[in-house]
């Protein structure tokens, strides 16, 4: 049985006013351009603390949510800045038996090595840009050594072209080559590098 503070996660985010347009599940996936324009921050990073506690609902004293406060040892910085040490913020967890989650949202835990597109949005519910869309967990290849990056389901990242997929959709890369080997963190970080380099360089034209 869901614990009673999950069931009025969903409340408390419309009360906050977090949500600006719909529930988490009805997020649509960003385009990759779209995606890394969006995030002033994007970081390769590990969890290296969890801690959650109780806030304050603001203009509603008597209401509180749960807020984790998530300690990222960051790897590499690919866009933007960001210290050695960062935290980052994101409504939801555990305190005892009480629990709140955003459904989709990814649950970030000691330990994890992911890429993050962060929002840098002040008081946002997530830290993620476009929540789930916004997570990419690695994973190393055991056999060979090589990082690879997967979606929040976990499954490969062929293309940065398959972010704006929905997460249930395959890669048209995989239709074509079933053994196609999903794209790797040194991949991936120099799509989003090339990307921000070009969104820069438009905006200088402007």
């Amino acid at each position: 049985m869901m614990p009673r503070a999950a069931t009025r996660l969903a409340g408390f985010v419309i009360a906050l006013g977090l949500l600006a347009r719909a529930p988490a599940t009805t997020i649509e996936p960003p385009g990759f351009d779209s995606l890394v324009e969006q995030s002033p921050q994007v970081v390769r990073a590990v969890v290296t603390a969890v801690s959650a506690e109780w806030r304050a609902v603001p203009g509603d004293a008597a209401q509180r949510v749960i807020k984790s406060r998530i300690t990222l040892e960051v790897r590499d910085v690919i866009k933007g800045t960001a210290p050695r040490s960062l935290v980052i913020e994101a409504l939801g967890g555990r305190i005892g038996d009480e629990e709140m989650r955003i459904e989709g949202a990814p649950e970030l835990k000691v330990g994890q090595e992911s890429i993050l597109f962060l929002n840098g949005i002040e008081r946002a519910y997530t830290p993620l840009t476009g929540l789930m869309h916004g997570y990419y967990p690695v994973r190393r290849d055991k056999r060979t050594g090589a990082d690879y990056v997967l979606r929040s389901n976990g499954k490969p990242l062929y293309s940065e072209q398959d972010v704006a997929l929905p997460l249930a959709a395959s890669s048209a890369l995989l239709a074509r080559n079933p053994h196609a080997p999903g794209m790797t963190v040194a991949e991936i970080t120099a799509k989003i590098r090339s990307s921000a380099s070009a969104a820069t360089l438009r905006a200088k034209q402007h």
